[in-house]
């Protein structure tokens, strides 16, 4: 083969030959050379291998913030069943060891433990908002309130707007006991807060551990 013209006189399974050896050289980077029509050899093809790209480190992912719902769900070593705490005597940490209680659940049992002025049942429990039955039906097995020891409030020297603070008497109560109060000077007892109105029997069922005549 003395020009390129006398590439058209090959046979087909020729070309086809060449072809793929001309490929395949053009595939593992070789340079193939032909000749022109003047019979000078020139090169057909030189391949340029592509740079290795490098590796480059890892960028550190930010920590994740952890909300108060997920803290929640936090791992908590969990008493044994058998184990009984003093409802009004646990703080946060006892009350997370008790099976299904979380941060904000024993943040809520306290807040209102405080709001009351101390427990003298666990069916209290069911008063608190956000904590479902459910939940307080499990947890009651290791809660009890073996002695009352709440804080009283002193009804004949408290002034209305601090009455009113508490879970169990309403604004109509708070004015009628200060409207007996103007009158009397001194309420001595159930016997005279029974003649008002706004008081029920089940108001003096959940008031009488927590109301002093003194």
């Amino acid at each position: 083969m003395n020009t390129l013209k006398d590439l058209f006189y090959f046979t087909y399974k020729e070309k086809r030959a060449l072809i793929v050896l001309l490929v395949m050289g053009a595939t593992i980077g070789s340079s193939f050379f032909i000749l022109d029509d003047e019979g000078v050899t020139v090169k057909a093809n030189t391949l340029t291998p592509h740079p290795i790209p490098q590796k480059t480190e890892k960028a550190q992912r930010p920590q994740k913030h952890i909300s108060a719902n997920e803290k929640e769900y936090e791992y908590q070593p969990k008493y044994k069943k058998g184990i009984l705490i003093d409802l009004n005597q646990a703080d946060s940490s006892e009350l997370k060891m008790i099976p299904g209680i979380g941060t904000i659940t024993a943040r809520r049992i306290i807040h209102y433990k405080n709001k009351l002025g101390g427990y003298y049942s666990t069916d209290q429990l069911f008063e608190i908002r956000g904590i479902d039955s459910i939940q307080i039906d499990k947890i009651q097995a290791w809660l009890h309130v073996p002695n009352i020891d709440i804080q009283k409030i002193p009804i004949n020297r408290i002034p209305a707007d601090s009455l009113i603070k508490h879970p169990y008497i309403s604004f109509k109560q708070s004015k009628a006991i200060q409207y007996l109060l103007k009158h009397r000077k001194k309420i001595t007892g159930w016997t005279e807060l029974m003649m008002l109105e706004e008081f029920t029997k089940n108001d003096k069922q959940r008031l009488v551990h927590y109301l002093s005549f003194e």
